[in-house]
């Protein structure tokens, strides 16, 4: 008998249509950088879903200034949404005011001003768009 192509059905890798891995990046080199002593308020995101993931955002005064993987129950609050949602507010195709009115993303744990915190995730999600003269820190 051949043995030519009876071996076991390989695994195919897919890409995600938006990893927010990638997105993240610039934020997460930028945390890492940030001091342990540093007055920030930390946001956390829960993007479910291929190409979702975890994340805490460091806030301080009005700017996202890094991010780090994981989440945390101390943060400011916690916002729960699906990868594509997640898409859509970085291509600008809904706001996330749109978003929450839709029932599209859940916050939980809310310690602080709900815009404030709506302003956050807009920033994270579109950072060219409320980018200020630091290339690291975007202003809400």
């Amino acid at each position: 008998a051949k043995s030519v192509n009876f071996g076991s059905p390989r695994v195919r890798i897919t890409e995600p249509d938006f990893d927010s891995t990638t997105h993240f990046e610039s934020l997460v080199e930028a945390g890492a950088e940030l001091l342990d002593d540093e007055k920030y308020i930390e946001v956390g995101l829960d993007i479910t879903g291929h190409g979702g993931g975890q994340w805490r955002v460091q806030v301080e005064d009005g700017l996202v200034v890094g991010a780090e993987i994981g989440l945390t129950d101390c943060g400011a609050a916690t916002f729960h949404l699906d990868v594509g949602t997640f898409a859509t507010l970085v291509q600008g195709d809904t706001t996330t005011e749109q978003a929450v009115r839709s029932g599209a993303i859940r916050i939980t744990g809310v310690r602080t001003d709900e815009n404030e915190l709506l302003d956050v995730l807009q920033q994270v999600a579109r950072p060219r768009e409320t980018q200020t003269a630091s290339p690291a820190k975007t202003r809400v």
